[in-house]
């Protein structure tokens, strides 16, 4: 039903109406029907993996629905995890990593650091419907300990960026990775996922030498965010393998790709 929908919505109904006083009510009267239907949740299933998340708009329910475009790496971040893992989920936005992975691994110890407290409640009343527990942090992860200026989108939870610059700024905790696990008394990963928008260089320097403990990484990587941080998208493969991981990039799409990193 959701799919005929949006095959309606977005058809030549909306193309008639773009520009006219109609497309903020239709917008409204789509959206409404649409969470209707669904009653604001969305069951979610990859393999033999499943997750259900709370949606508020057809913007959530739509990115949620193809998985942001990274179903690979996703299956593959669960069937490769353990029982009993230890997961950073850094820059976990709505939580579909964290979520997937409590869920599907309920005794696993699941840490999800994400800035945005919109994300971080949406995060929360996904896990409500499901097995095991997400424990949230609402700060940034990099090689420095400060204060640090956090863009913010105006959007809806799940499409808020971490960026250099944006008209609107907050000034959230920043944690070097080494100094979180020690302030926080936090245990070291087994499994690590990235995607802080070109940041993740210093996300995988600042957590120094407890790499060498870390089993697999899962790295989003953003070619031209990374060099708006003043790196290059090599280094983090550089970077790896220094630090004794075989490195596999998957998944490229446009500007963005993926890596996975596994301790040799």
């Amino acid at each position: 039903m959701a799919q005929r929908l949006r095959r309606l919505y977005r058809g030549r109904l909306k193309s008639i109406v773009d520009g006219t006083r109609l497309k903020p009510i239709l917008s409204f009267a789509y959206e409404r029907l649409l969470l209707y239907q669904t009653s604001g949740e969305l069951i979610k299933r990859t393999g033999q993996y499943s997750a259900t998340f709370t949606v508020t708009s057809s913007e959530e329910y739509f990115s949620l629905g193809n998985f942001k475009g990274e179903q690979e790496v996703l299956q593959r971040f669960l069937s490769e995890m353990e029982p009993d893992d230890v997961v950073f989920d850094i820059g976990a936005n709505i939580g579909l990593y964290s979520v997937f992975a409590a869920n599907n691994y309920p005794n696993a110890t699941v840490l999800a650091f994400e800035p945005h407290s919109d994300n971080v409640d949406r995060m929360h009343k996904s896990m409500n419907k499901n097995n095991g527990n997400v424990r949230s942090y609402e700060l940034l992860v990099s090689d420095q300990t400060c204060m640090s200026p956090f863009p913010l989108s105006s959007g809806a939870p799940g499409v808020a960026d971490l960026s250099i610059g944006g008209e609107e700024e907050h000034y959230v905790p920043t944690y070097r990775g080494e100094e979180l696990i020690t302030t926080y008394e936090l245990p070291i990963p087994d499994v690590i996922k990235i995607d802080v928008e070109g940041a993740e260089l210093g996300v995988l320097t600042g957590l120094g030498d407890h790499l060498e403990q870390t089993r697999a990484i899962y790295c989003e990587v953003h070619r031209e965010e990374i060099r708006r941080f003043g790196n290059n998208p090599n280094d983090i493969e550089a970077y790896l393998r220094d630090m004794g991981f075989n490195v596999e990039r998957v998944n490229e799409d446009g500007d963005t790709y993926h890596l996975i990193a596994e301790n040799r």
